[in-house]
């Protein structure tokens, strides 16, 4: 299905939102093998910005908090998990 898709991307010290149309299942298998990960049926989050989670939201460097649904929970914390084993503590 096609929705809005919004990206926050960071250029230099500034977030800018960029939007565009398309699926999201389609961003994530073009993300795929890349450090994004799912934590609900609406984000995908680049677990370098990931500071925290706990099991109701992911807390990201910038102080905004993503909700972490049931169903993305145990992938998503695996993936986080894996990450920090090759990159080291999550930091943002």
């Amino acid at each position: 299905m096609i929705h809005n898709i919004y990206y926050h991307i960071k250029r230099g010290n500034e977030v800018v939102t960029e939007r565009t149309r398309g699926s999201l299942n389609e961003v994530e298998n073009m993300l795929g093998g890349m450090n994004f990960a799912r934590c609900s049926a609406c984000y995908l989050v680049n677990m370098a910005y990931v500071t925290g989670i706990d099991k109701k939201a992911v807390q990201l460097y910038n102080g905004q908090s993503l909700s972490l649904s049931r169903k993305y929970a145990k992938e998503f914390t695996n993936k986080i998990m894996r990450y920090m084993a090759e990159f080291g503590i999550i930091n943002g």
